[in-house]
Parts: structure tokens; sequence; C-alpha cells
């Protein structure tokens, strides 16, 4: 990648560490996946979710394999 595609990449890479790095540190314990936001932080929550979404998305963009799609279903 050169110029500005590789400093988008940067960033989205950036992000992607920044979003890692608070969901390890608020887990309900070393050994849990859980994240519990407290009553009336429901924006927070939904802005950890996009942020995830977002970093998938970016992630996609050199592994397409990342992303699953759902069967069809009949």
């Amino acid at each position: 990648m050169i110029g500005r595609n590789a400093e988008t990449l940067r960033i989205r890479v950036g992000w992607d560490l920044l979003l890692y790095d608070w969901l390890m540190a608020h887990r309900d314990g070393p050994d849990s996946a859980e994240i519990v936001f407290p009553r009336g932080c429901d924006d927070a929550a939904a802005l950890v979710v996009s942020a995830a979404a977002a970093s998938v998305a970016a992630r996609a963009t050199f592994d397409p394999g990342l992303v699953l799609t759902a069967p069809s279903v009949r």
C-alpha cells in the first residue's frame, strides 16, 4: 500500500488496537469475555458495538474470510 491507503490502514489498525485494549481492560474477569455496562450507559454500549462492527469491516478489507455470511434460508 502506498500513500493515503497506507495511512488509512494505520489509522484503522490504531483504533482497532485501542478498542481491543479497552475491551480487555473492562472484562468481567481474566477468563471472561463478558463486558457489562452499568444501567444508563446505553450510548456507551452502542458506541462499543459500532466500533467493533467497524473493526470487522476494516479488517475484512485485507482478510475477506473474516466476515462470514449467513446461509440463505429457503
